[in-house]
């Protein structure tokens, strides 16, 4: 739901006595490790064997998918207080955003001001109720601009919490991009994130899935060898 990304191997810490699995270093959040980083993470998830193969010989992915689909239900129930206590983010944004929000380009910014439009109609804030006096917080266009941008990083996490396809809100992400050689190779990246023709992340629409279809095409996404080899190889995929 929060996007935590750069979910390489130092990442994960590992208690000994009890085997319970860490997890550190979260200075990729809301999938910012998708539209900051020249190599983009093309999944949400990391579920390689790292994971899959500590309960075998149990069918480890169907135990873990059914953890997942409770504990998304459960977030999917109070979707609407998590949204407002993340509502902070748009006040005080990440430096990461601000930093991006500076780089991008007409199209970009049409694209984060659609996708702030909708997050505050779903959580019924407008424009107005941003424009607070803010001493050394720069002008009101570039204000405008980096709260768009945080309004559009939790939209990410609203369509999460409303049954959206992992798989487009990876598209849009990838959208958010300045990398000229992810600009250059954003079609067929897109490509790639759906999957083959027979995909789930192809069959399934857009929005209004249930938990157990997200969960599905999340975990489909998340150990497509061609996605995982397209990753950055200190994130270590094979492994």
């Amino acid at each position: 739901v929060l996007g935590v990304g750069d979910r390489h191997l130092d990442n994960f810490m590992l208690k000994v006595g009890t085997g319970a699995v860490v997890g550190i270093d979260f200075g990729h959040a809301f999938a910012s490790a998708t539209w900051t980083l020249p190599v983009p993470e093309l999944m949400a998830v990391r579920f390689t064997r790292q994971l899959t193969s500590i309960l075998e010989p149990l069918q480890s992915c169907t135990l873990l998918k059914t953890y997942m689909v409770f504990v998304l239900g459960a977030l999917r129930a109070s979707r609407l207080e998590l949204l407002r206590v993340l509502e902070v983010f748009i006040m005080e944004p990440l430096l990461d955003w601000q930093n991006q929000a500076s780089r991008l380009s007409a199209a970009q910014l049409a694209s984060i001001s659609t996708e702030a439009s909708q997050f505050g109609a779903e959580m019924g804030i407008s424009s107005d109720q941003l424009d607070v006096d803010m001493d050394g917080a720069g002008p009101a266009s570039q204000l405008d601009t980096e709260r768009d941008f945080g309004r559009s990083r939790l939209e990410g996490a609203r369509r999460k919490l409303s049954g959206g396809n992992s798989a487009y809100i990876t598209i849009g992400e990838l959208k958010l991009s300045s990398h000229k050689k992810v600009e250059a190779h954003r079609s067929a990246l897109e490509e790639a994130v759906l999957g083959p023709l027979d995909s789930a992340r192809r069959r399934l629409p857009k929005n209004a899935l249930t938990v157990e279809e997200q969960i599905d095409v999340l975990v489909e996404q998340a150990t497509d060898a061609n996605l995982l080899g397209r990753t950055y190889v200190g994130w270590k995929p094979w492994l």
